[in-house]
């Protein structure tokens, strides 16, 4: 057992066996080192630069064996003729963000809107309310992008509303009105609802605020 126990701490001592422990190593006295010439180094991660420095240089001895060409790791510095035609594709890619030239490359449905814009057509654009469709535009498109937002010219807007009826509690207290706000006027009028329409000289309309865009003229 003794002769075992002998065995086994000399072959963990060893740097060459496969049961080499390296802690028991560092602290066993007189350890006889394989290459009395080999490097110190201070901890794990100088060792590990050292062996990469190593391994690069292998791969390039390799590859200069196998006539393979080596390029230069060295900073490369850029003309002015190169400078300037990156800064001429990064303008041109810039310019390709602008909403007036997206709108000339547009395709499908919004190609549609693009040609109502150039050529000053009216539409007509029905708007959604909580529960159905709440009324429409009359308008003129002045520019829209790929979220169907609009802003439209010379707007003439009809919706429809439910009448506010007073009741007999609220007859003593003060109540202001306003009339002819945002020069409303009623169109139609019932019993419970009432249609009224209003002139807007600029207007900017959500996408998600749109059910349908029809062609009037």
């Amino acid at each position: 057992m003794a002769e075992e126990n002998e065995d086994t701490s000399e072959d963990s001592t060893d740097v060459f066996s496969s049961k080499f422990d390296p802690l028991k190593a560092f602290y066993t006295d007189g350890l006889k080192v394989p290459d009395a010439e080999a490097p110190i180094f201070d901890n794990i991660s100088k060792f590990e630069t050292f062996c990469l420095k190593g391994l690069t240089a292998k791969i390039i001895d390799r590859d200069m064996q196998k006539g393979v060409e080596i390029k230069s790791t060295s900073r490369s510095f850029i003309s002015q003729d190169s400078t300037r035609s990156i800064l001429v594709e990064r303008k041109k890619k810039c310019s390709e963000k602008n909403i007036i030239d997206r709108m000339a490359k547009c395709f499908g449905p919004l190609s549609a809107l693009y040609q109502y814009m150039e050529h000053r057509i009216k539409v007509k654009i029905h708007t959604r309310s909580v529960d159905g469709i709440g009324g429409h535009i009359e308008a003129y498109i002045a520019a829209f992008d790929t979220h169907w937002n609009l802003a439209l010219e010379d707007c003439m807007q009809v919706w429809t509303r439910k009448i506010v009826r007073k009741s007999a509690g609220d007859s003593h207290k003060k109540i202001i009105t306003k009339t002819n706000t945002n020069h409303m006027t009623v169109v139609k009028k019932n019993k419970r609802m009432e249609t009224l329409e209003r002139h807007i000289s600029q207007l900017l309309l959500r996408g998600e605020q749109i059910v349908s865009i029809v062609r009037m003229e």
